[in-house]
């Protein structure tokens, strides 16, 4: 099994386990082993297999670290901005009946398609079920408000 296999299935680390044994592999039947007695055979060979064992625990320990910290991190958005979801997503319901009835007043075609983007970037704001796009949704927000206010002069 070549590199470019191993990085297709096992990713990165694949690749850097592949690479670590083709380099090991060489250096341990061609250079080193026939300079050494069988002692020191077993010590480099043990010395190596301690390295790689050591390498996977560290790997893996970093691994469930930053997972922990990624569900951590995901847990405390969703408790912080639950209310500011379900407010963001009102006051969209509240600005589409706004840019809806301002819609149906008006009679340039210019802002009609302004209106219609609106309309859907509000619908989707209402639509959405997480909040992961709550900056989004508040931007969106803005955007009509800005609009509004620009086409009330």
């Amino acid at each position: 099994m070549g590199l470019v296999e191993l990085a297709k299935i096992a990713g990165l680390a694949g690749l850097v386990i592949g690479t670590f044994l083709s380099i090991f592999r060489t250096l341990i039947s061609k250079i080193l082993f026939p300079n050494l007695t069988p002692e020191h055979s077993y010590n480099v060979i043990r010395l190596i297999i301690l390295a790689v064992w050591t390498l996977a625990i560290i790997g893996i320990s970093l691994w469930f670290y930053l997972e922990y910290l990624e569900s951590k991190d995901r847990g405390m958005k969703t408790i912080v901005t639950t209310k500011q979801c379900a407010d963001a997503r009102k006051e969209s319901e509240m600005m589409l009946k706004i840019v809806e009835d301002k819609h149906r007043s008006n009679t340039d075609k210019y802002d009609d398609i302004k209106f219609i983007y609106l309309e859907t970037i509000l619908k989707n704001n209402i639509s959405l079920t997480t909040c992961d796009s709550l900056s989004v949704i508040l931007e969106n927000i803005q955007t009509a408000k800005n609009f509004l206010s620009n086409y009330e002069k």
